[in-house]
């Protein structure tokens, strides 16, 4: 079984706006787990696991659901157990700041969305990307990864 990374067509007024700064079509990313849990980095509380992609986002949201082209069995162990270890790690609001702002001030031991898990990817030997750090990809980017295969669309 085999988890996906979600990129979420979010519909709140934040939302809107990480879709106009970043200038593409979602606002948030999560790793949804093979038993269907929710690893994500909230800009209420930081790093949580929610039991499902229902948990703490607006119904109606849509969520395209990325397969992780080339990540082995293995790597995915690794990459939850990483990813469940930052749990309660804050919202690394400076870091989406400067991503705004195109200024490099994240915090270590923070994270917003996307910057977590292409972190933890990179950690577990799978690049998304190559010369650009995890703090300056958005959701959107993210999707642009050859590595990322669009495999299905749920609805919160």
């Amino acid at each position: 079984m085999q988890g996906y990374i979600g990129l979420y067509h979010g519909l709140s007024t934040v939302s809107w706006l990480i879709r106009k700064f970043s200038w593409g079509p979602y606002s948030h990313a999560a790793y949804i787990t093979p038993s269907g849990s929710v690893i994500e980095s909230w800009h209420r509380g930081g790093v949580r696991e929610m039991e499902s992609i229902h948990e703490g986002h607006t119904p109606g949201t849509v969520i395209d659901c990325y397969r992780i082209d080339g990540m082995t069995e293995s790597q995915e162990d690794v990459f939850a157990r990483v990813l469940r270890s930052q749990i309660s790690k804050g919202y690394d609001w400076m870091g989406l700041c400067g991503f705004f702002r195109r200024k490099m001030i994240q915090n270590p031991d923070l994270w917003f969305c996307s910057e977590l898990l292409v972190d933890r990817l990179e950690y577990v030997g799978v690049q998304l990307f190559l010369r650009i750090l995890p703090s300056q990809i958005s959701p959107s980017y993210m999707s642009t990864s050859p590595l990322l295969e669009l495999d299905h669309i749920a609805v919160v």
